[in-house]
């Protein structure tokens, strides 16, 4: 294999934060996950569901609940916007 473990690590590419979340996001999409979940995903980082919310601290679950809320405030603007 060639080279010390650490210099095969080293040698990785390892994405950004915004480089990440956009692969995450086009994924979500491309499955068909809900816009105000993945609008939750960008704002707090967390994808949280039926299943991992209860190892979710309730400040991180306040913060994706406010994402949520606040997504669907935004379209409910957006749909009483006039054209």
């Amino acid at each position: 294999m060639g080279g010390s473990l650490a210099r095969r690590i080293r040698s990785f590419d390892v994405p950004s934060d915004d480089e990440y979340d956009a692969a995450v996001t086009k994924a979500m999409e491309q499955v068909g996950v809900a816009p105000e979940v993945i609008y939750a995903f960008r704002k707090t980082g967390r994808i949280i569901t039926e299943e991992n919310a209860k190892f979710v601290p309730a400040a991180a679950l306040e913060a994706w609940q406010h994402a949520i809320d606040e997504y669907v405030a935004l379209m409910e603007e957006q749909e009483t916007e006039p054209q």
